[in-house]
């Protein structure tokens, strides 16, 4: 882990995928609009930039990790495990500043290689003709602990895992920093958007708060192996299924040390969180298997579903357009 790359720089994936993307846009001639979608596989364990970079960033300061706490705590042990077992082959029992700094380094060095392709790619973008506009979108799959909380990786809902950069360029979006909740998610309605189409499919997809006056998501749920998440406002209520429960409100305890979650004085806020999320997570059981539900025909006899040679649409909600509501199985709504 932190270990130097036998791949020379010139011929890091990242570094190919950025090329591949600049020959795409340099020989794209077609007066027709393109979506091009860049997958950076880094920055990523097990951290191991070419030994050019690590060496430019062999005195870089980086930023102090954040402490450990109870409720992190509860998840070092299956930590531990899945990383001797996994392909990893490391020990992190004893995870030292010096390890964690020399992570961070290397992880810098990574995003250094990034960078330079993303540049390529916006100075090849200027040269298209000015009336062709381009939207550009950066941002991220997922966070890295990259040390705090004695973690590397992801998977549990602590900031510095799913917290991620949302950077978008160009079209009609004002140069300005926004605080408005958003998820990756909400990307695919808002792509749409831009090539002036609705999204009629998804239902966790919102377009991004400068391209619609629909007002802002109110809640976002976050689900994992490891547990579920509501965020909502400034505050995060997390339930593992280990057992852990957590309740943060990140804007006064953006590093997560302070777990309310037992706290009386806090209860109403609790509880309208639990209201929220215990909805959410039913309503995404319920979303996510009605590809499988059947028309009865006693409820919908007029139903294609009841013709011969019926081929469901996929995705396809049965219950969508006249049928949504019957019986319950339509939308309905969230508890604001």
């Amino acid at each position: 882990m932190a270990s130097i790359s036998s791949i020379p720089l010139e011929h890091q994936i990242d570094n190919w995928i950025g090329s591949k993307a600049v020959e795409f846009i340099n020989r794209y001639s077609d007066d027709k609009p393109f979506f091009l979608w860049v997958g950076f596989a880094g920055p990523h364990d097990p951290y191991n930039p070419p030994r050019e970079i690590a060496d430019q960033l062999k005195d870089l300061v980086v930023p102090e990790s954040i402490p450990a706490t109870d409720e992190s705590n509860a998840f070092r042990d299956s930590f531990i495990k899945s990383h001797l077992e996994g392909s990893a082959q490391t020990d992190f029992s004893e995870f030292t500043k010096e390890t964690k700094d020399k992570i961070r380094r290397h992880y810098a060095g990574l995003i250094n290689i990034i960078d330079q392709q993303v540049g390529d790619i916006l100075k090849v973008l200027d040269t298209i003709p000015s009336n062709r506009e381009t939207v550009v979108i950066f941002t991220s799959d997922h966070g890295d602990f990259l040390g705090d909380f004695d973690f590397v990786g992801k998977a549990l809902f602590h900031q510095p895992s799913i917290r991620i950069p949302l950077i978008v360029s160009g079209g009609s979006f004002p140069v300005k920093e926004s605080d408005s909740l958003v998820a990756l998610t909400d990307l695919y309605s808002s792509i749409l958007s831009l090539a002036g189409l609705e999204n009629s499919v998804s239902q966790d997809s919102y377009k991004l708060p400068e391209l619609s006056q629909d007002g802002k998501r109110k809640s976002l749920l976050g689900s994992t192996g490891a547990g579920v998440m509501l965020l909502k406002d400034h505050w995060k209520l997390c339930k593992y299924k280990n057992g852990v429960r957590t309740l943060h409100n990140i804007m006064e305890d953006p590093l997560e040390q302070n777990n309310i979650y037992h706290n009386p004085d806090f209860k109403n806020f609790y509880n309208e969180l639990e209201e929220i999320l215990m909805f959410e997570v039913l309503q995404s059981v319920i979303d996510g298997h009605s590809e499988k539900t059947y028309p009865y025909m006693t409820m919908t006899p007029d139903h294609p579903g009841h013709q011969p040679g019926w081929i469901r649409p996929y995705p396809n909600n049965i219950w969508s357009d006249k049928y949504e509501g019957i019986d319950g199985w339509g939308k309905s709504g969230m508890p604001s």
